[in-house]
Order: C-alpha cells, then sequence, then structure tokens
C-alpha cells in the first residue's frame, strides 16, 4: 500500500511540476505580448501625431526613442525591427530639419523642399497604415 501512495504522491508532484511549467510559459508569452504591445502602440502614437499635425513635434520623437529603446531586444533581436526603427529616426530628423528650413525662408529652392516635405510625410501616413502588418506576426495571439 505504501508503495502506491508513493507513486501517487510522485504522480501528483510531476503533475504540478507540469502545470507550473505551462502556466509559467504563459505567462512569459503574455509579457512579451504586452511589452511588443507597447512597442507598438508607441509607433503608432508617434506616427498618427505625425500625421495629425504635418510635423514631427518637440518631444514625440524623444518619447518614441525613450518607449522602443529596448525593442531590438523585446523582438528577439530582429534586425528588420532595428533598421524600421532606424529608419523611422532618420525620416523624422528629415522631416524636422526640412519643416524649419520652410518656416524660416532658409530652403533656397522652396518649391523642393515643400515636394520633400510632402514625401517624407506620405512617408509618415504609409507607415503608419501598414504597421498593423509590420507588427501583425509579433502580435499574434495563438491559443
Amino acid at each position: 500500500m505504501e508503495q502506491y501512495i508513493g507513486i501517487a504522491t510522485a504522480l501528483a508532484v510531476v503533475y504540478v511540476a507540469i502545470r507550473q511549467w505551462l502556466t509559467d510559459r504563459q505567462r512569459l508569452k503574455h509579457e512579451l505580448f504586452e511589452r511588443r504591445y507597447a512597442v507598438y502602440e508607441a509607433t503608432a502614437n508617434y506616427l498618427g501625431s505625425i500625421v495629425r499635425r504635418g510635423r514631427v513635434g518637440d518631444d514625440d520623437l524623444y518619447e518614441l526613442l525613450r518607449k522602443t529603446r529596448t525593442s531590438y531586444f523585446v523582438f528577439s533581436c530582429d534586425e528588420e525591427i532595428r533598421l524600421f526603427f532606424e529608419e523611422i529616426g532618420r525620416k523624422a530628423a528629415q522631416l524636422t530639419a526640412i519643416t524649419c528650413d520652410i518656416d524660416d525662408g532658409q530652403s533656397s529652392d522652396r518649391t523642393r523642399a515643400i515636394e520633400k516635405r510632402q514625401e517624407l510625410f506620405r512617408w509618415h501616413v504609409d507607415t503608419l497604415s501598414g504597421l498593423d502588418t509590420r507588427f501583425a506576426k509579433y502580435l499574434k495571439l495563438s491559443h
């Protein structure tokens, strides 16, 4: 009889360990989703702000960089994500510089500067439109 109690106890311990492992795995997936979604949301807010106002706000890029500085690691060191955020930074800097030149009357070729600004603005609009697709593989919930 003691032998059966020992086996039953061992099986119960194994069952609890497996359930705990599964629970921890689910918790890790949830935490990873939450971190990835925060990066997605910060990016969408940043791009949406530019689309609404037509310019990069004083603190917009800083706020995006602050909220997404760990994105490379949160997205499993994905090179595509790293390059995407580098491109956002470059485009923001270009849009800021050209907007300042136009506003200050510093641009020698105003028409070309306005065209470039419109091109950069369209890039931000298109990037915002495609954001769901870009992040879908990371935010897909599978049960």
